[in-house]
């Protein structure tokens, strides 16, 4: 059957900020020649939403999930904490792609959500449909069960009144007939069906609904007939408890499927009271059953929506995890080798320059998979922050150090105005570090040679916050690319499928964004229009004025010059190490390395092989990877301390997770080093290891 033959016209409330995607929604709700008579009223924010919703509830809501001043989901919420959980239908669209999104619009009490831009007007027309039923069905229910207990309050009323005695045997007939009239009365009009047993539990009497529901007679029905409309699957099993209920004078309640006079079967709730005369004898029961199916369907189609979101989640996260260790673990030889060479002095420059452009490239690589797993973190809500006291000025001049070595070839200008006096705020120094690299590596990414870029930093002392602002002269944005620069996997008008100009995944933004957020701060773009340049402005909570703590120096970077280079091959003097790596050019290459530094290194590819050169001989400390062929890495650490309890290691892997991190830390490792890793981080794993095997040998001494 047509849909607009199937259901009256509906009323029908878009709520979208883009005037355009408010006619796309309109097209397609009513394309020429279907769905003409429905009205359609799109509004274009929270407030004229409200407005239109107090002056009448329509039949359905479609809203997007990106609102420009509010959430979708927060707006969806207020809606149903003020009209209900099912006053209309509810439909969100959303451009994201993410399980969790899903999870979070369907748990917002959203019957339905759609993909934005991949929606056919078929399937809009039909979530719009099946939300509206969804809701009126629910509704449904609920005054059903708000009737059946009105009805079962006054019918509690007529019993009771039937329960009364009277001296005079007149006035008792008189007052049971009467009764029964408002009885029989009341319960034939009801919704649901009805019937009432004597004291054995035999059925007398039937309602109208469940002549009218199983096509049956009186005569058919009579005593315990009703058996015959039961599921098979179910009959002994309902029998077995009304039965027990009826000996022992109890309230009886139970769900089932019944048959319909056309074979077909559906749900009812199902109830029976006892009626007592004013000796508390049981003279019968009164029974409903109440149709439930619809509530029933509606319940398994959401948990099914929820477990398939749910399992898909699960899915992503265990993909991208091993998608990370599968793109991190070839690039590992590389990017030890070349970031090594790269600083042998003992090399002609020519040579070492380019090195240093393979390890600079690999280090890019390296960086594109850290900022998927960040976002990883960041949706999961698995991204936790290692808040201390710090100097922005500090960590800002870190990132343009970075910033600035790296785009010398473009000969930009850098005009930088300061605070003379610390800036202190609370936070994680890594997170913020790599919020002031990513906007200025942006300014500088999108700026033209020779062309200028304008660091500012100035204190609010109105809310007590500071104000850092990136001004670039480079290609600027368009207002439809600033909507839209802090979204993932974002690119501007710029980047297309077939000229990707300037690279990147459009990550690095959306990641700023989020951890600004995560320090109580927010970041805005601004931009005149193409060609003239970008502004981003960060802002920060400062720490209180009142407070006594003074900034943490962050750690001092590992910086190995020529000279400590030459002087590494006598780290590891005197300390043997088992290398585990089932990666055979990883495996080579840092047994190379570790020799280069003075360690005696046995190489294992396997738990197998580790376990077999562990009992061989005394090893001092162990490299193993955390995801071996056969075995775990963490536990392997465990099960050789069982030989040598002094025995310290060092995880390689190619999983970063903050998960991962955690657990490695928690089994006993030194160091953590997530692959691909350079020279320099290598090094000062191995300083870390020697520093903890260093005492442990003067005692065995």
């Amino acid at each position: 059957m047509p849909f607009a033959a199937s259901l009256p016209p509906l009323r029908i409330l878009v709520i979208d900020d883009v005037p355009e995607d408010r006619v796309e929604i309109r097209r397609q709700l009513a394309p020429p020649g279907i769905g003409a008579s429905w009205e359609i009223v799109d509004v274009g924010n929270a407030a004229a939403a409200r407005a239109k919703i107090r002056e009448a509830m329509p039949d359905c809501i479609l809203m997007d999930h990106d609102l420009a001043e509010t959430n979708g989901i927060t707006l969806l919420r207020e809606i149903i904490a003020e009209h209900g959980k099912d006053a209309c239908g509810f439909v969100m669209l959303t451009a994201s792609d993410s399980a969790v999104v899903a999870v979070d619009i369907l748990k917002a009490g959203a019957h339905d959500f759609l993909h934005k831009g991949r929606t056919t007007s078929m399937q809009l027309r039909k979530a719009v449909r099946d939300a509206y039923e969804k809701a009126s069905n629910r509704r449904e229910v609920r005054r059903s069960r708000a009737e059946l207990e009105r009805k079962n309050l006054e019918l509690a009323e007529a019993v009771e009144q039937m329960e009364g005695a009277s001296e005079q045997r007149h006035q008792v007939e008189e007052a049971l007939r009467k009764s029964e009239r408002q009885f029989r009365s009341l319960a034939d009009n009801i919704s649901q069906l009805a019937w009432m047993t004597d004291e054995t539990g035999a059925i007398y009497w039937y309602n109208r609904r469940w002549f009218e529901y199983t096509g049956t007679t009186l005569e058919d029905m009579r005593g315990w007939g009703w058996r015959k409309v039961h599921h098979p699957d179910h009959e002994a099993r309902v029998v077995e408890k009304l039965s027990r209920c009826f000996a022992e004078g109890l309230h009886w309640e139970d769900t089932f499927p019944l048959r319909r006079h056309d074979g077909a079967y559906r749900w009812f709730l199902s109830r029976a009271v006892p009626i007592h005369d004013a000796n508390a004898k049981v003279l019968g029961w009164f029974g409903t059953n109440t149709d439930i199916t619809s509530q029933l369907e509606t319940e398994d189609a959401l948990k099914s929506a929820r477990d398939k979101a749910v399992s898909a989640s699960r899915a992503k996260d265990e993909f991208l995890a091993a998608l990370s260790h599968e793109l991190r673990t070839p690039l590992n030889p590389v990017l030890l080798t070349s970031s090594a060479r790269a600083a042998d002095s003992s090399l002609p420059d020519a040579v070492r320059e380019d090195f240093d452009a393979i390890r600079k490239n690999v280090a890019l690589e390296a960086r594109l998979i850290d900022d998927l797993l960040d976002l990883t973190r960041i949706t999961r809500g698995k991204l936790s922050l290692n808040s201390d006291v710090l100097d922005l000025g500090d960590l800002l001049c870190d990132a343009l150090r970075i910033v600035k070595s790296d785009t010398e070839h473009k000969r930009l200008v850098w005009r930088v105005t300061r605070e003379s006096t610390p800036v202190r705020v609370m936070g994680d120094a890594v997170r913020l570090r790599q919020v002031f690299w990513n906007v200025l590596k942006n300014a500088a990414k999108f700026t033209a040679q020779e062309g200028r870029i304008d660091v500012t930093v100035e204190l609010r002392s109105e809310d007590n916050r500071v104000v850092v602002t990136v001004t670039d002269s480079g290609i600027g944005m368009t207002q439809a690319e600033i909507g839209r620069v802090f979204d993932a996997f974002s690119q501007g008008d710029h980047a297309s499928s077939s000229v990707h100009r300037f690279g990147g995944l459009g990550l690095g933004l959306a990641i700023t964004r989020s951890l600004v957020e995560m320090h109580h701060g927010e970041i805005v773009a601004h931009s005149a229009g193409l060609g003239k340049g970008t502004t981003f402005v960060v802002t920060l909570p400062l720490l209180a004025k009142d407070s006594d703590q003074t900034p943490t120096t962050p750690p001092p970077k590992v910086v190995v010059t020529p000279a400590a280079r030459a002087a590494s091959s006598v780290i590891g003097a005197g300390y043997r190490v088992l290398l585990v790596e089932d990666h055979a050019p990883t495996r080579t290459t840092m047994a190379r390395l570790l020799r280069q530094r003075g360690f005696d290194v046995t190489g294992a590819g396997s738990w197998a092989e580790a376990l077999a050169a562990a009992s061989a001989s005394q090893i001092d400390g162990l490299l193993t990877d955390i995801g071996l062929p056969d075995g775990d890495g963490c536990l392997l650490l465990r099960e050789l301390r069982r030989r040598w309890p002094l025995l310290e290691g060092i995880a390689l892997s190619g999983y970063g997770m903050e998960d991962d991190i955690k657990r490695s830390r928690q089994n006993g490792f030194v160091q953590h080093v997530t692959k691909p890793l350079e020279i320099d981080q290598l090094d000062a794993a191995l300083a870390a290891l020697v520093a903890n095997l260093s005492p442990a040998k003067s005692s065995d001494a």
